[in-house]
């Protein structure tokens, strides 16, 4: 049996023709799929160049090349330090001797002290006098400057009852009330290897007495000094002389 209608006809689920409103909307879609693809393209276009033309004007960046090294290298030759001392200057001490000494040659046996006691000199006197750096080589025949050669008289006194006051000086206070006056004094010979003395005793009078008394004249005040001068002459004739100050101060209790 044939179906049949009762005058209503349904319409079909999809017609082959679109609607107003859809053409619109399809429309709307194609455009902004053209409008995208047409962006991208322009983008590809524009900052591609940009970056072909960033690497055209780049400056290019240098690296390094790195060269290993030989697994056993060369080894340096070894450094040895040479070092030369500097010579340390030892100044020799001047030779300064008085004029007029006697030489003495050195004997078999003397030292440098014996020598000393000998000739009336001191150690320090001898190895300045003949530049000597060591007082233990002295050999025989060398020649020294010395005082005095050994038998040489060796002259020294003493005025009793007078005291030292500097070197080679004595003094003594003597009381004088009534104007000049007179002053003994004992004076004592301590010379060795001598055969004679003559006495100086500064005031015009000598004396070859061995140990003279000797009589001063002192004014009435201050002080008055006489240079008295013992010469001794030995057996060979060489002589040697000291002298002695001797002062007075004359006062009035």
């Amino acid at each position: 049996m044939g179906m049949q209608h009762n005058g209503y006809e349904r319409p079909s689920s999809r017609s082959p023709i679109l609607r107003p409103f859809e053409m619109i909307g399809f429309i709307i879609v194609i455009f902004v799929l053209v409008t995208c693809a047409v962006t991208f393209i322009f983008y590809m276009f524009v900052f591609g160049s940009i970056r072909i033309q960033g690497r055209q004007t780049a400056t290019p960046t240098l690296i390094p090349t790195l060269t290993a090294l030989p697994a056993s290298p060369t080894p340096l030759p070894a450094f040895t330090a040479t070092f030369t001392p500097t010579p340390t200057f030892t100044p020799t001490p001047p030779c300064i001797a008085p004029p007029g000494l006697p030489i003495y040659t050195a004997q078999s046996g003397d030292i440098i002290t014996s020598i000393a006691d000998a000739t009336d000199s001191t150690v320090a006197e001898l190895l300045i006098w003949n530049c000597l750096s060591d007082i233990n080589r002295i050999y025989v025949g060398q020649t020294l400057y010395v005082r005095s050669l050994p038998g040489t008289p060796r002259v020294a006194f003493e005025p009793q009852g007078m005291i030292e006051r500097g070197i080679n000086q004595r003094h003594v206070d003597v009381s004088v009330c009534n104007g000049v006056s007179q002053v003994s004094i004992q004076f004592v010979n301590r010379s060795t290897n001598a055969q004679s003395f003559v006495w100086d005793f500064g005031d015009g009078t000598l004396s070859a007495e061995t140990n003279p008394v000797h009589v001063f004249a002192i004014a009435p005040a201050g002080s008055t000094s006489f240079p008295v001068t013992l010469t001794a002459y030995g057996w060979d004739g060489s002589s040697t002389s000291a002298r002695l100050v001797v002062m007075f101060t004359a006062h009035c209790p």
